[in-house]
């Protein structure tokens, strides 16, 4: 540490560790990053960051922290040197497992299962999706602790048939090496790789979902090309939104010529009778709604989120606004939106899941509620599984209650004046740009 460096960032864990290298301290912290050692015994962790001048009139780092902060640390000794031990314990914590409950069943599985496994813990797997454009699974691994490791193993389902290394980006950067279903390969000190690979056959195979796109009578146009109006104040970019929408298993087709929306008029539809849930692709346009469908006799009542306003937010005292995360399952944004035939930025577009259990009655009844607009329905067929954890956090929406002394007042004021700021272009412009509703129109 020094005057000018006081500070320095860490992202999931710090650690301090006695001078004999017997044995240590890690702090674990899942959102926090800023941390200094004033003295040798001691770790200090920053939990609010509010600089006293802002850099710039759209940011203004002033009043940046305050309000709710919700955080959490967690403490882990150690014997010995920090290690893989600790990189272990910060991902246990702040990424913790999710659990489902799901139908009583004897299970093919038996008691334990492992998906996958590393010859050690020094390399960590970073994240695990499915390819962009092959069927092939993409892993990304990184050596954490500040070692070289050779002939490392990484095994997954019922082993790996096949394996190439590739970019962060997908593309192909080189063959890599499979023995006896395992990848293996070497890693240097905190080097990162990606590899594609095609794992073989599983020996048991699961009940996969399957979803069958239901036709709807599409009655308003809420997609359109660059130049070109819809029937609405915004709408969807066409050249962004895709063919077909995957969201939590279900397959959703966008009909993205002519009428690609419902307006839900109390219309109704029967749904296959393989169906035992049927999920709708919605939003409102007129802020949250709560809304009342009927599956067969039975009401159902549910809240369709809004098409414009972002899933969640933080305090923004210099907006007024308080933090909230919403309730529902995000299945859609659109990075921006069209109106008047132009592009309109920082105008989000969001759609989201309303799952009907239709396991005994097949006929839908919409709201009658014309603000409710909906972009694709599915009928699927699969074993039902509901979350037992929180799968994000939550926020109570609260009204706006910061109040500022005069002497907090004056030095807000002061601190927004141009000659007070270090980067002063576009002072008039981006005053206040941060702001949700705020429209930026390109020509």
């Amino acid at each position: 540490m020094s005057e000018k460096l006081f500070e320095v960032p860490a992202q999931n864990w710090v650690d301090l560790t006695d001078k004999s290298g017997d044995f240590g301290i890690s702090v674990i912290s899942e959102c926090k990053y800023g941390w200094d050692k004033f003295k040798d015994n001691t770790l200090r962790m920053t939990v609010l960051h509010t600089p006293r001048r802002n850099y710039r009139i759209d940011s203004m780092q002033s009043l940046l922290d305050l309000g709710l902060n919700r955080y959490s640390y967690a403490i882990y000794s150690h014997k010995g040197k920090v290690g893989a031990d600790t990189q272990l314990e910060a991902r246990k914590f702040i990424t913790p497992m999710t659990a489902y409950v799901c139908t009583k069943h004897q299970g093919s599985l038996k008691t334990e299962y492992s998906f996958g496994s590393v010859s050690t813990n020094d390399v960590i797997i970073r994240a695990i999706k499915k390819a962009e454009n092959s069927d092939e699974i993409v892993v990304r691994l990184g050596e954490g602790t500040k070692k070289s490791v050779k002939d490392f193993t990484l095994t997954l389902g019922d082993g790996i048939e096949s394996a190439r290394e590739i970019y962060a980006s997908e593309e192909p950067k080189g063959a890599a090496t499979v023995n006896d279903g395992r990848l293996v390969t070497d890693f240097e000190p905190y080097e990162i790789k990606s590899f594609a690979l095609k794992l073989k056959t599983a020996s048991i195979q699961g009940i996969k979902a399957e979803s069958t796109p239901i036709e709807l009578p599409f009655d308003k146009n809420i997609i359109t090309r660059q130049g070109e109006t819809g029937d609405f104040e915004y709408t969807i970019p066409y050249e962004i939104i895709p063919d077909i929408i995957e969201s939590n298993g279900v397959v959703f087709n966008i009909n993205k010529d002519k009428n690609n929306a419902l307006t839900a008029k109390g219309q109704a539809f029967t749904v296959p009778d393989t169906a035992n849930k049927t999920v709708l692709l919605c939003a409102s346009l007129n802020g949250d709604r709560k809304a009342e469908l009927k599956v067969g006799e039975a009401t159902v009542n549910c809240q369709i989120n809004s098409c414009f306003e972002r899933f969640a937010q933080w305090d923004l005292y210099d907006f007024e606004e308080t933090a909230y995360i919403k309730d529902g399952k995000l299945a859609y944004d659109s990075t921006h939106s069209h109106k008047d035939g132009k592009d309109v930025y920082a105008k989000g577009m969001y759609f989201y899941l309303v799952e009907l259990d239709t396991s005994k009655d097949k006929k839908i009844n919409l709201p009658n509620d014309e603000n409710i607009v909906i972009l694709s329905a599915s009928a699927v067929k699969a074993e039902n599984a509901y979350l037992a954890t929180p799968a994000y956090d939550e926020v109570e929406r609260r009204p706006f209650d910061y109040k500022m002394s005069f002497t907090e007042k004056l030095n807000y004021i002061r601190n927004k004046c141009v000659w007070r700021l270090n980067d002063r272009d576009n002072f008039i412009k981006d005053n206040n740009r941060g702001r949700t509703e705020t429209e930026y129109i390109k020509d």
